[in-house]
């Protein structure tokens, strides 16, 4: 269980990006949910002008307050976690299960886990903001409450916000 807890905090804290995937600048909630408290951001690089960017929390980051590299992820208030073959929620926290972990390199999340959280995301997650640049470059997203976030344009990308990695960065691969 400790493997899959270092596991995932590793994997949600690297940039997962897919193709033709980015965000954009918003306001976050000012609430944090963490023991720890504080915020985090996330930078697009080649953000594209009159893309909508869509970035969705999907689940909790809780940092322990004595060890800010221990993070449990948690469903959010009111969402649960329908049955499925790569999270499961054990004694209140998200686990991954062995399905969710990519074959080459188990710091990332595997094609059908990215895949089902495209299709769920809407469910499981609450949408923290929707932005539309209005020219091409970076944005930066600052104040996001710690958490695995769900960005999305085309498609979309995962990415962490916990005190141990306060910043992520992924780059919108739309042809600009």
């Amino acid at each position: 269980m400790k493997t899959l807890k270092k596991a995932l905090a590793l994997m949600l804290a690297l940039t997962v990006v897919f193709a033709y995937t980015a965000v954009g600048a918003f306001a976050a909630n000012s609430d944090v949910s963490s023991e720890k408290g504080g915020t985090g951001e996330i930078t697009i690089t080649n953000a594209q002008p009159e893309q909508t960017y869509e970035v969705y929390r999907i689940f909790e980051a809780i940092v322990n307050p004595d060890d800010n590299n221990k993070v449990s992820y948690k469903m959010l208030s009111g969402k649960t976690l329908p049955n499925n073959d790569f999270f499961e929620v054990k004694n209140g926290n998200v686990i991954l299960k062995a399905a969710a972990k990519d074959a080459q390199d188990e710091t990332k999340l595997s094609a059908g886990a990215v895949e089902w959280l495209k299709a769920n995301y809407t469910t499981i997650g609450e949408k923290a903001a929707e932005a539309t640049p209005g020219e091409a470059g970076a944005q930066k997203i600052t104040g996001l409450q710690y958490g695995y976030y769900f960005v999305t344009t085309t498609t979309g990308t995962a990415v962490s916000v916990d005190t141990t990695h306060t910043s992520a960065e992924i780059t919108d691969k739309n042809p600009g």
